[in-house]
């Protein structure tokens, strides 16, 4: 109730006016006695009631203050520098990642990247210096027209290492979007173009796999094909891996015999496999190669392997998760692997 409507009805209605006249701010007066304070209260009454009505604008500034404090805090993962920049991992993949060594135990489920000082990179055993980031951008069926902005989002999002491999068919599509990126700093989003202004942080870690079909008795072939993935994805490639143990012992063991001359040669940073058991990896010790700097294979709560593990830890080899299998799609790795 205001003065106006009771006005309005004192025009209205006379016999209302009476009523009005006599006492018009009661109902103020008798509800919010701090807004209204009527001469004829107490004076302390009067003192108590302008004290409330300081107390509460103040509160009042101080809930506005912290409200703009809050929105300001918010992350712009475009503008913060990208020691600051975050990723976060959904629950089954964090669960995943737990048991990887490469994570180790003190896995947050955000955590800043890239930064070879911190725990966001591991070094990598038997390599060249080599800092790879824990979390790397697989683009495993990423559909060819899907590839600049797939890449482009984890670029800007502050991933530094890309999965590829030559199975996946795309390394063309990845080598023109890292190209770019290095040479003038340029990311494709949804929004357009946007640009990386400092060179230095424009380093990217770039994971290569030889498929089953590449997997050759011939050294030169199979070097003359890793150097070509290397020129095709627009730079020298930091850890190649065989994709599979899926062939025969013959073509695995001269295969990564290959692959440690390259590294040997500081071609490539460091050698690794892909979802070898400890059959073939003991293989290749046997064999008087050194074991692979990482072994990436399926890891999480429904498939731990534990011996893989443990071979692993006894030849100081990284265990590399790529959660792909079973948290993401129905068809797993085969028994063999």
């Amino acid at each position: 109730h205001n003065s106006g409507f009771y006005g309005y009805h004192t025009l209205c209605n006379k016999s209302l006016s009476p009523i009005i006249t006599r006492q018009p701010h009661t109902p103020h007066t008798r509800l919010y006695p701090w807004i209204h304070p009527v001469e004829s209260e107490p004076i302390p009454l009067r003192i108590l009631s302008f004290i409330m009505m300081r107390v509460s604008l103040l509160l009042l500034g101080l809930f506005i203050r912290e409200v703009f404090a809050l929105q300001q805090k918010q992350p712009q993962l475009s503008r913060e520098p990208l020691s600051r920049r975050k990723v976060l991992l959904d629950v089954p993949t964090a669960a995943a990642l737990v048991g990887s060594q490469l994570l180790g135990p003190k896995l947050a489920l955000a955590f800043p990247i890239p930064n070879a000082d911190s725990d966001s990179s591991v070094f990598l055993p038997r390599s060249h210096d080599i800092h790879l980031p824990r979390i790397g951008y697989s683009t495993y069926k990423t559909a060819p027209e899907q590839v600049a902005e797939g890449v482009g989002l984890a670029l800007q999002a502050g991933t530094r290492h890309l999965d590829c491999a030559s199975q996946y068919g795309i390394n063309s599509q990845v080598g023109s979007v890292i190209k770019r990126y290095l040479q003038t700093g340029e990311i494709e989003t949804r929004n357009g173009m946007t640009k990386t202004p400092r060179r230095k942080d424009r380093q990217v870690y770039v994971t290569h796999k030889v498929s089953n079909i590449e997997q050759s008795l011939s050294n030169k072939d199979l070097k003359s094909n890793i150097l070509q993935q290397a020129k095709t994805l627009g730079k020298n490639l930091d850890l190649v891996m065989i994709h599979s143990p899926l062939t025969d012992s013959n073509r695995r063991l001269s295969t990564y015999a290959t692959l440690c001359d390259l590294y040997d040669q500081k071609k490539i940073g460091a050698v690794g496999v892909c979802h070898f058991g400890v059959k073939p990896l003991q293989e290749l010790v046997d064999a008087g190669l050194p074991p692979p700097s990482v072994i990436q294979l399926e890891l999480s709560p429904f498939n731990l392997h534990k011996d893989v593990s443990e071979w692993a830890t006894s030849q100081n080899s990284l265990l590399s998760c790529a959660a792909w299998s079973r948290l993401s799609c129905k068809d797993g790795p085969t028994q063999a692997w």
